[in-house]
């Protein structure tokens, strides 16, 4: 793929190049989980110590400039400008997934990209309007875009892999048969499923379990995938689809289902999440979530900055730590937990299929009109996914609760 055209620089431009060159490598030679191995002007240079290795190959002096700069997220701005390459991006982002004081200490701002972090954060936290506006960014580029590499369910959450051999497929349909065996759902019951996604989970439930379903996205783009789907499959008499923001739904539900939503609900909004699943709830109903959780040791510093997740992928989304969640289901509800799982590494095997499928369909990407800026960005998110549930600096799980009223469990 070609990198950005390149741009004469100017002799203060080459000096302070220079400098942000110097400074970066003097700090890259602190890592000590890891050597990167980078070649600059066909010259290699080693970095770091340890038992891990990777390759990174620099194209544009600009690149030393982004990291001095922004630091982690001028690596992945860089990145996309295509001012550097490697074989092996995921095990680059391994190293320094592993490193988070020397990924820190990269640039020379640090304290000032926390201060914007904060306020960017702000900007994008999950009210209503702002909620929508969040997920179209990122769900409403093109149903076509996703039908490329996602499973033919148009499933975009992990799977679960029993063998090694399962296929993603496989995989999206065991992580559903899961869900609903942690929430005990039986047929007869009403579903209540808090992020529709493009219909996956709510056939499921309707094909397999014999049971209604009511679905709610604010995506407009899944909104008429999932309606299509529905219509096509002959399943308007089991699954009822709204376009609203889960907090204005009503009624009551026997069982309460929601995979990798709460992601989308901002810290400073967990109390309101579980409040609403409690009134949605029959007072003896179950729960079941999947969540992309951040380990409880890191929780603090995560929220008050913006990685390159919630600054380009996801603006306004915030992975909680399980005593998050814990602590909001009791601060706003007498839900009980009453089982937690751990899935992560089913997540890294997720994301690699997910880089497989993309790379094989990145000329197919470009033919709906997106540039190799677009496809070096979603090699870089990929990757990175999967680089953190690899080092476990994101993890997943599947939690259930029970309602005040339940005395089955």
């Amino acid at each position: 793929m070609t990198q950005s055209p390149a741009i004469v620089p100017s002799r203060l431009q080459v000096r302070r190049s220079s400098l942000a060159k110097r400074m970066v490598m003097n700090r890259l030679d602190r890592l000590a989980s890891g050597v990167l191995e980078i070649t600059d002007e066909g010259k290699s240079v080693r970095c770091g110590a340890g038992s891990a290795s990777a390759r990174i190959t620099i194209h544009d002096d600009r690149f030393w400039s982004s990291i001095f700069k922004n630091g982690a997220n001028g690596a992945a701005e860089s990145w996309i400008e295509g001012w550097w390459t490697s074989d092996s991006l995921t095990d680059v982002l391994r190293i320094f997934a592993r490193e988070a004081e020397v990924q820190y200490s990269l640039s020379d701002r640090a304290w000032l990209s926390t201060i914007k972090s904060r306020l960017w954060q702000a900007a994008r936290s999950g009210s209503v309007g702002r909620a929508k506006q969040n997920i179209i960014d990122h769900y409403d580029l093109s149903n076509d875009f996703y039908k490329l590499w996602l499973d033919p369910s148009m499933t975009y959450s992990s799977g679960l892999f029993a063998e090694e051999e399962t296929s993603l497929a496989e995989a999206q349909h065991a992580k559903y048969a899961r869900m609903a065996e942690i929430a005990d759902i039986q047929p007869g019951q009403h579903v209540m499923e808090i992020g529709t996604g493009w219909g996956g989970f709510a056939v499921h439930l309707a094909q397999h379990c014999d049971v209604s379903v009511t679905t709610t996205t604010i995506s407009d783009a899944q909104y008429q995938h999932a309606d299509a789907l529905v219509q096509k499959l002959g399943l308007s008499d089991k699954i009822t689809l709204l376009q609203q923001d889960y907090r204005k739904v009503q009624g009551t539900y026997d069982r309460v289902v929601s995979v990798e939503m709460i992601e989308a609900v901002g810290h400073k909004h967990l109390d309101s999440y579980f409040g609403s699943i409690e009134r949605l709830l029959a007072p003896d109903g179950l729960v079941a979530i999947q969540a992309i959780t951040i380990p409880l040791h890191r929780y603090k510093e995560y929220l008050g900055d913006t990685d390159f997740i919630r600054r380009y992928v996801f603006p306004g989304s915030c992975c909680p730590s399980l005593a998050a969640i814990l602590d909001a289901a009791s601060n706003s509800s007498r839900l009980r937990l009453i089982q937690q799982d751990d899935f992560s590494e089913d997540y890294a095997k997720t994301l690699w299929l997910w880089q497989q499928n993309f790379r094989a369909r990145a000329q197919d990407v470009m033919n709906l009109g997106f540039d190799e800026r677009f496809i070096r960005f979603w090699e870089y998110y990929l990757s990175y996914c999967e680089a953190g549930f690899r080092e476990r600096s994101i993890g997943l799980s599947q939690l259930a609760f029970a309602a005040s009223g339940n005395r089955s469990c």
